[in-house]
């Protein structure tokens, strides 16, 4: 990612990171005729921020990991259940350090395709275990279309 975007460095919020970030994602997916297994770990680095409110931020690696199991019942309707880790991350502002995460999450995704470019997904997330952030649970709604 690069560092696009309204930044103010007076502001703790931004629209704008003031940093470069470089993740690789390394997704690895396995069929068994209509069941199907997907990994997909990756990492994620950061450069610093050097101007974060007159202080220099700097982030350690992102570590995140998620996996589905779906199973395709018909060619048009499927239903997936998936997992989601995200840890490290940990913030130093002027040698302050906070945010270090260790986050799991569970999902269940239900999709329709009405023909071969187009799917309408329906997601319900449900975090298990947070630490540092808000544990939640969401609901989603994902028009997929295939170029």
């Amino acid at each position: 990612s690069m560092p696009l975007g309204d930044y103010d460095k007076d502001r703790p919020v931004n629209m704008g990171a003031n940093r470069w970030g470089f993740k690789t994602e390394m997704p690895i997916t396995k069929g068994f005729g209509k069941f199907f297994i997907e990994a997909n770990p990756s990492i994620e680095f950061l450069t610093d921020n050097d101007d974060y409110l007159g202080k220099r931020q700097s982030t350690k690696p992102i570590f995140r990991f998620e996996s589905h199991a779906s199973y395709d019942f018909t060619k048009e309707f499927m239903l997936s259940l998936d997992y989601f880790f995200e840890g490290g991350a940990e913030n130093e502002v002027d040698n302050n350090k906070s945010g270090k995460r260790k986050n799991h999450s569970v999902q269940l995704t239900s999709g329709i395709r009405f023909s071969p470019k187009h799917q309408l997904l329906l997601q319900y997330l449900q975090d298990i275990r947070v630490e540092n952030g808000i544990k939640g649970n969401r609901v989603g709604l994902r028009y997929f279309y295939v170029f």
